[in-house]
């Protein structure tokens, strides 16, 4: 994960301004932070849409935010390659004009053409910003992918018992829940 994180910023250092690197760093590491056990990989959920959205319904959620999170993935990627064309663009751009001031050329249109990129470009860094918060906020609220030995059920009756530690006490009255304790004792 390192080594990803250090060529998106060689990328990033070869086409953003200084505020823009750190907003996007800052982004590339809560990714990093959130994908670390915390919740399922971006990658594995573009990738495995299926398994994931029948390990929801076997938790007996909703696979609602599984679609939100699925289209809001395909609208960030549309607008990165989007951003990049458009840069690759204006690096074109920005040559010509320096080759047509060098000879001497009128390169005022080409500054009109440019400006206007540059424009577009920002304003689809604002909404990939955006974008990225939301699928990050959808992402945590998908669960995690339960393990094949787990049985499927939607409460603690499904579940089974595997093994016992040590001996239940047995008590000849009937125990108070620890809920109940806690208000008896003011905790």
């Amino acid at each position: 994960m390192q080594q990803i994180i250090l060529l998106h910023l060689l990328q990033l250092l070869k086409t953003s301004s200084f505020l823009s690197l750190l907003y996007k760093f800052a982004i590339l590491i809560i990714i990093q932070n959130l994908t670390e056990e915390k919740m399922l990989d971006i990658k594995f959920i573009r990738k495995n849409p299926e398994v994931v959205r029948e390990a929801i319904k076997k938790r007996g959620y909703s696979d609602e935010n599984l679609d939100k999170f699925l289209e809001l993935d395909k609208e960030r990627l549309r607008i990165i390659r989007e951003v990049e064309e458009l840069k690759h663009e204006l690096n074109i751009k920005s040559k010509e004009i320096g080759r047509l001031k060098s000879k001497g050329g009128d390169v005022e249109d080409l500054l009109k053409e440019s400006k206007k990129l540059s424009d577009r470009i920002d304003d689809l860094d604002k909404k990939l910003k955006e974008v990225e918060r939301e699928l990050i906020d959808l992402a945590l609220t998908i669960p995690n992918i339960p393990h094949e030995s787990v049985p499927v059920g939607l409460d603690d009756k499904a579940n089974v018992e595997i093994r016992r530690w040590g001996k239940p006490r047995e008590f000849d009255f009937e125990p108070l829940p620890h809920w109940e304790i806690g208000k008896i004792l003011d905790i």
